[in-house]
Parts: C-alpha cells; structure tokens; sequence
C-alpha cells in the first residue's frame, strides 16, 4: 500500500514539475459558441488577449463586436457536422472524445483529416492519454468540445479566462444560428444530450470559485 502511495505521490510531482517548467505565461482567452456572448460588446477586450482560442464551427463575420477577430487556435472535436474557418488559424488542435479515437484507432489519420478538412500533419491531435487525463479528472467520460478546451488550456497557460459558455442548459441554440436553426436545435432536436450538460456547467462553475479559471466580465 505505501509503495502504491509513494508511486503515486512521485507521479504528481514529476507531472507538476513539468507542468511549471512548459506552462506558457501568456494568456489564453477560450470562447465558447453559446448565446450569451451576444450580451456584450467585448471586441476590444477579447483582441488584447495574448491568444484566443475558438471552438468548432465559430463565425467572427457580422459578429465582430460581440466576439472579437483575434484567432490564434482553433479547437474542435472533428464532429461530422464541422465546418473550417474561412482563415485556417496557425494552430489548429483536434479532441475527439477517447471512444472515437479507440473506435478508428486503425485509421485515424485518415479519419481525422477527413472530418477537420486539413493535412493531418498541420494538426495536433491530442493523444488517448491526454483526452483519458481530462475524462478522468472531471469525472465524465464524453466531454463538450469546450469542456476539453478549457482543460487543455488549464494544462498549457499559466492564465485562463473564458467567455461564451452556457452548456445548452438554457438554450441549445448557438450566437451565430439562424431563427430556423435555433428552433430545429431547441424544439426538435435534443442537441447535447450525449453530454452531461449540468454537471459540466457546476465543474466549470467550481473552476471558477477555485481561481484556476477567470470569467472574461471578471477581467479589470
């Protein structure tokens, strides 16, 4: 037991370690899709980030003053209903839930690369162990693409704000769908229902309590 106890303590050390030695000191604003971002003319402040990271099928055209122009990352779970940018952004990373990554594990470059649209040696596709780390450390095992963002972002900078998150609690409409497409998500199909909704907005809220994790409105 105390051996299982000592192995354990040195691996959090060695992971810490090496988390303060790569730990970029910039800061990282992640913006969700949700509706609420539509509340606020943030553009300036969003802009003045060292990096911003968008999710999925994000828009920035017609929407500028809500959300910004800045990308530097796009983050996606290559659904089979994505759809790229018209400026691909410099770094582009892929998180599919860990069940799809074993599903096509015999042809995922392939598989990948087909679903996002790009060379696959122009993505970073993070690794089974990765995706399994954050399943595990929230405590779900098919997370929102967002939810991985945000835990992607947590392990790679030492700042972290977000925006734009509402978890299809409210709403399962995104800013930039039309009056047809938000009553096709809201009223007809049960968009997030793979995923545990509430409990990821109580992790995230928990996140924020904790100061690991900054609400852009928080931000002087």
């Amino acid at each position: 037991m105390w051996l299982s106890i000592f192995i354990t303590l040195t691996v959090y050390r060695i992971n810490r370690v090496k988390k303060i030695i790569f730990m970029n000191d910039e800061s990282i604003l992640v913006i969700g899709n949700g509706e609420s971002i539509l509340k606020k003319r943030l553009q300036t402040k969003i802009d003045s980030f060292d990096k911003v990271l968008r999710i999925n099928n994000y828009i920035i055209n017609d929407f500028e003053l809500f959300v910004g122009t800045k990308t530097d990352i796009w983050f996606n779970g290559a659904n089979s209903k994505l759809v790229s940018p018209r400026i691909i952004p410099k770094q582009v990373i892929v998180a599919p839930p860990s069940e799809i990554i074993i599903k096509h594990q015999e042809n995922l470059k392939h598989y990948i690369a087909r679903r996002v649209g790009q060379d696959y040696n122009n993505l970073t596709l993070l690794t089974l162990e990765e995706i399994r780390r954050y399943e595990t450390e929230v405590g779900s095992n098919r997370l929102t693409t967002g939810l991985y963002a945000i835990k992607w972002a947590l392990n790679n900078f030492e700042k972290v704000y977000i925006h734009g998150f509402d978890f299809f609690i409210n709403s399962k409409a995104h800013y930039y769908d039309s009056k047809l497409m938000n009553f096709v998500n809201n009223k007809i199909l049960n968009k997030g229902h793979k995923h545990n909704n509430v409990y990821e907005r109580d992790y995230v809220e928990k996140l924020i309590t904790d100061k690991e994790i900054i609400l852009l409105n928080d931000k002087e």
